[in-house]
């Protein structure tokens, strides 16, 4: 029902009011309500000062927890629900017309205005001050509906002020054993007439340096911090002031230190009401304020670190089914900010959809949830995102809300992948040689017995092929687990890199390639490299290139010198890189899926390896490829 969320909380007023029987009442039941007066009795209940609303033309009254001490004891919990008039008789013929003239639409309002009241219910009047304001309270259809009272009860500063000013002795007495820091300044240099020890110590002085001394001479660390210009208004215009948390330098065992106060300056008037001096109330809150900024840098921090690790946050209210996000969290789901709780749930792969109940289900039950799943976005892009969050219950222990995180993890969950497909191809890669060579021994036994030496010598040099296929595998394998762990070391040596080209093609240079291998090359400079090292990186180019391409497409290698790199490239015709894998071609065990004429070997490691074997030597590698035009690959390194 409408009224229940605005009549939630409001400590023990709020159980009082949710759990009367309004229908006996002149207003009705809430469900009657009209929403104005539901929603300033929430304003209300939430506010710390005394507050009460009287309704409608009987002034039917209904206050918060701060307004119950005002009642007393005979008047609370009665005067809930009843007319202001029943509830406060004593006075009524002074607030009676103030009300009156607030439903013609005009605010009332006094500090420190007195009444008489009978708190006790014993006929005893008692005097009451308070600072009130009397406003109208207007209906949804724009009339007004009633009176919105706000009161500070005042009698007891008014009281104390009444005995400050009684006489001399009394102030003195009041100051010296008052239990916060308190001082009387007289006249306008602002003598120190009356310390008390509070305030000497606060001060970091000695009582001998600073009584009947103006303040700014027994304190000269004060001086030039804004306090002299206080004082002097508040001695001037006799408007009081006060400040919270203010910021000042004061001595501590011989230094100065920042030091946080909330102080305030009374202007102290004689018999004749003549301003004589300024009565001044300092309270230290320094490790207060400390430990504020404390927490406060914490939090920053942990912000900070929240949005360095592009952490989504959420906080889930599972009664109002409301959520607030960070945008990052939205950024996740491709939402704007404000979205709801249904339009983040749509959003969940339908598929993984379970995952995301179940994990509540649990999490409810246990106080804490975990889980990860795949969003699909709007523009029908699949994410992968973990989440963690933390369910806070209410008073009667149910669930309330949930509090967590958000994390991208697409990157993790597709390199897991990639390593899954790495040792699967592994498998395979390693295995195919290994029955080629069992095959050949096989057959070769078979003609040895035959005496075909012809045919056993070509099987032989096949069986070498793969041995030869499955001794580079191993080498990659060993070269990639030393450059993962930066213990792979370079032999280099000086060598002529068009030497070291022809003898990659010649190993390529099979009969089905011999029309398809083109090497043009320009005179070059000896460089100092590792030479297994680059031949690895020249090879594996060379191999894509024929892979990549269709079987007749030529494949063409060329050499040059630019200032002080020589360079190679390697150009083939075939289908070329899709945008897609581009950014991706030199990652850790990436593979193209555009081979042609089959389906892609290989362990998504060789360029890789190869772009990490040119950065060891102080080299570059880059490509050039539009898809269906094929792709040029090149790679420089420095002349020594």
């Amino acid at each position: 029902m409408r009224s229940d969320v605005f009549l939630m909380g409001g400590g023990k007023m709020g159980e009082l009011i949710r759990d009367k029987d309004w229908s006996k009442t002149s207003l009705g039941s809430p469900e009657q309500w009209p929403l104005s007066l539901l929603a300033h009795i929430k304003t209300m209940l939430d506010n710390k000062l005394g507050m009460y609303i009287a309704w409608g033309p009987e002034f039917i009254q209904i206050y918060n927890d701060a307004y119950r001490p005002i009642l007393g004891s005979t008047k609370h919990p009665h005067a809930l629900g009843i007319s202001t008039k029943e509830t406060f008789p004593e006075i009524w013929d002074v607030i009676g017309p103030m009300f009156t003239e607030v439903m013609k639409g005009d605010s009332v309002g006094f500090s420190d205005f007195m009444f008489s009241l009978d708190r006790n219910g014993d006929g005893q009047m008692e005097e009451c001050f308070f600072d009130f304001s009397y406003s109208p309270l207007y209906h949804e259809e724009g009339f007004v509906g009633g009176v919105f009272v706000t009161v500070i009860e005042t009698t007891q500063q008014v009281k104390s002020i009444k005995m400050l000013h009684q006489n001399e002795s009394n102030l003195r007495n009041l100051v010296l054993n008052a239990p916060v820091a308190m001082c009387l300044l007289l006249d306008s240099d602002y003598k120190v007439e009356i310390a008390n020890d509070p305030m000497i110590k606060f001060w970091g002085t000695t009582r001998e340096a600073v009584i009947k001394k103006p303040i700014f001479e027994g304190l000269p660390e004060a001086k030039d911090q804004g306090l002299e210009q206080l004082l002097e208004r508040v001695y001037n215009t006799g408007i009081a002031f006060s400040a919270t948390e203010h910021k000042v330098e004061l001595p501590r065992n011989g230094l100065l230190e920042t030091v946080y106060v909330n102080f305030s300056y009374d202007p102290f008037r004689d018999n004749n009401g003549k301003i004589t001096g300024i009565l001044a109330v300092a309270v230290d809150v320094t490790k207060h304020v400390e430990t504020r900024h404390k927490i406060e840098e914490s939090e920053e921090r942990a912000r900070l670190a929240i949005e360095s690790a592009n952490i989504g946050t959420y906080d889930l209210d599972l009664k109002l089914n409301t959520i607030i996000t960070s945008p990052r969290f939205d950024e996740l789901y491709g939402l704007p900010s404000g979205s709801t709780t249904q339009d983040y749930r749509n959003i969940y792969h339908p598929e993984d959809r379970y995952i995301r109940d179940n994990a509540f289900s649990k999490g409810l039950l246990e106080g804490k949830l975990s889980f990860q799943l795949r969003l699909l976005l709007k523009d029908e892009s699949m994410r992968w995102v973990r989440f963690h969050g933390s369910v806070y219950n209410d008073t009667k222990g149910k669930p309330e809300r949930i509090i967590g995180t958000a994390l991208d993890i697409s990157a993790t969950v597709e390199f897991q992948q990639q390593k899954d497909d790495f040792l699967a191809i592994a498998s395979h890669e390693l295995k195919t040689p290994l029955t080629s060579i069992k095959a050949y021994n096989q057959l070769l036994s078979s003609l040895i017995k035959k005496g075909d030496q012809i045919i056993s010598l070509n099987i032989i040099k096949k069986t070498e092929r793969q041995i030869e296929k499955m001794i580079k595998l191993i080498h990659n394998f060993l070269d990639l687990s030393k450059l993962e762990n930066a213990q792979l070391k370079l032999q280099k040596e000086d060598f002529d890199l068009n030497d070291l080209v022809s003898e990659t093609i010649n190993y390529y240079n099979l009969p089905e390639n011999k029309e398809r291998l083109r090497f043009q090359k320009a005179e070059l400079p000896h460089i100092h490299a590792d030479k297994s090292k680059i031949g690895h990186v020249i090879d594996n180019l060379l191999s894509n290139a024929l892979k990549y391409s269709g079987p007749n497409d030529p494949v063409l290698l060329t050499t040059i010198t630019h200032r002080h790199s020589v360079i190679l490239c390697v150009q083939d015709q075939g289908r070329g890189i899709n945008e897609s894998s581009k950014e991706k071609i030199f990652q850790r065990f990436y593979r193209a899926d555009n081979i042609v004429g089959g389906t892609t070997s290989g362990f998504g490691i060789g360029l890789y390896f190869s772009s990490e074997i040119i950065k060891l030597h102080g080299g570059k590698i880059w490509f050039k490829s539009n898809e269906g035009e094929g792709s040029t690959f090149f790679f420089s390194l420095p002349i020594d």
